[in-house]
């Protein structure tokens, strides 16, 4: 059911510019933590630093399993994995060969035929669950850029992922489009995950997290419920320069 993820005292600095200032936070097992911040905030830092792709000062703990250590392999190893705002994908290779990557990289090689059978019949089972099984054969480019947004979950899901670490997964979407993903995210990826989400969509963060919390400038300004945070002037002004209805 998830695995908890326990970040404490946080802290990168780029130069003379603070990214993290010293963040803590914790994400209980099978929760799902929204984080929203303005441009600049550290969210992205965040998601970089949780992956291995950036270290920092602090510590970071996967069901209590210090990982601040461990490269970005390893860490996807034990379960951790994320998605990128903008889908990065192997071009060149088809659809279903993205999935096998992602499936290799974070568990062991199928080895025996039969093996790569059930392997292949179970990615194809994926690609159906998130509407990709009509594209399991075509080059990426051939995808629309919502069905790529579709493929980065897809992959995240095969991976059989206890964390997941979305970044932006509704970045240019239009409202229909959110809207379906939204659907697909709380129907197939995240039960049974911990999920933290960073999204600029205030709905979605109503409709999707547990908690949520708010950073400025690498610091942790605002945490609680997503009613709570939301419903706050300062908070939203914060977020979109202005009080809006979200």
């Amino acid at each position: 059911m998830g695995a908890s993820l326990d970040i404490t005292g946080l802290t990168l600095r780029f130069g003379g510019v603070t990214a993290l200032d010293g963040l803590d936070l914790s994400v209980a097992s099978g929760t799902v933590l929204g984080v929203a911040g303005p441009n600049g905030s550290g969210k992205s830092s965040l998601i970089n630093v949780l992956t291995g792709h950036y270290q920092a000062n602090g510590k970071i703990a996967l069901d209590g399993q210090p990982i601040e250590h461990l490269a970005t392999s390893e860490r996807a190893r034990l379960g951790l994995v994320r998605t990128f705002q903008t889908p990065r994908v192997y071009r060149r290779m088809s659809v279903i060969d993205n999935m096998r990557v992602a499936v290799h990289a974070t568990q062991a090689i199928f080895r025996g035929r039969s093996d790569r059978r059930h392997r292949d019949g179970r990615l194809r089972d994926d690609l159906a669950i998130f509407g990709l099984s009509h594209r399991a054969d075509a080059l990426p480019d051939a995808l629309t850029p919502y069905e790529l947004r579709l493929l980065e979950l897809a992959r995240a899901h095969a991976t059989g992922a206890t964390v997941v670490l979305l970044d932006e997964p509704s970045a240019g979407a239009s409202e229909d489009e959110a809207h379906r993903l939204s659907r697909i995210l709380i129907e197939h990826l995240m039960p049974g995950r911990t999920v933290l989400l960073v999204e600029h969509r205030l709905d979605m963060l109503r409709a999707l997290c547990a908690d949520l919390v708010v950073l400025r400038a690498g610091r942790k300004i605002a945490f609680g419920s997503p009613s709570a945070v939301l419903d706050s002037r300062e908070i939203r002004t914060c977020l979109m320069g202005e009080p809006v209805d979200a």
